[in-house]
């Protein structure tokens, strides 16, 4: 399995709204860049399951 990080094409932030609080698709929260983003992948491989777990634990909280 693996992970993907969308990141600012501008600023290189990874805090990018993915539109479930603005009603845009992508917007940069640093500076607002609605245009340019990349995305990295990972492979999760021996944490995978780990790192579902926490996530899980994180999102019932």
């Amino acid at each position: 399995m693996s992970l993907s990080i969308i990141f600012c094409g501008k600023c290189a932030s990874n805090l990018v709204d993915s539109g479930f609080e603005t009603e845009t698709t992508l917007k940069c929260v640093d500076c607002s860049n609605s245009k340019d983003f990349k995305i990295g992948k990972i492979s999760l491989g021996d944490d995978e399951e780990k790192i579902l777990a926490l996530a899980k634990q994180d999102a019932m909280l």
